[in-house]
């Protein structure tokens, strides 16, 4: 099993096995980058669903302050909507200044595709672990053979 895996990678020495287990542990920490960027994509998606559903939510209550006969008195039994609506507006505005916002359906296409993509990352994440696991075994294997090799030769020398 061992000398397929060796053979199979074309490690010959204990340097190659070196080389390639830096190169995976590499590997690992790339795509560790990757799939954080691509979370952090995910849920900067979702806050701005949030924040649509929060301003068509509340949209109502501003559109009835501009046209209520009593302003003064609509925005005193509405005051916590209207503050949620007047968040909601400054937050989309300081992320969408040309006031146009893109719809929840495309952000959620968005969304579903960056998870696919995420999907895809971690299956990449689980083959680097695994060879990982198949490198750190040949290289513990290697080298408890070569220490039962020492002490043999260090009995057969006494």
């Amino acid at each position: 099993k061992l000398i397929n895996f060796l053979s199979e990678n074309n490690m010959r020495s204990e340097s190659d096995i070196e080389n390639r287990a830096a190169e995976k542990y590499n590997d690992r920490m790339v795509i560790v980058s990757k799939l954080n960027r691509t979370q952090n994509q995910i849920n900067d998606i979702a806050d701005v669903i949030k924040l649509i559903r929060t301003y068509e939510k509340y949209k109502p209550y501003h559109k009835n302050l501009m046209t209520a006969k009593n302003q003064k008195q609509y925005k005193k039994e509405n005051i916590t909507a209207l503050a949620k609506y007047d968040d909601a507006v400054a937050k989309l505005l300081s992320l969408y200044p040309d006031r146009k916002l893109p719809t929840i359906s495309t952000l959620e296409e968005k969304r579903k595709k960056i998870t696919s993509d995420v999907q895809q990352m971690n299956e990449e994440y689980k083959a680097i672990i695994d060879e990982l696991k198949k490198i750190e075994y040949a290289r513990q294997s290697i080298n408890d053979y070569l220490r039962n090799n020492d002490r043999s030769q260090n009995k057969s020398l006494e």
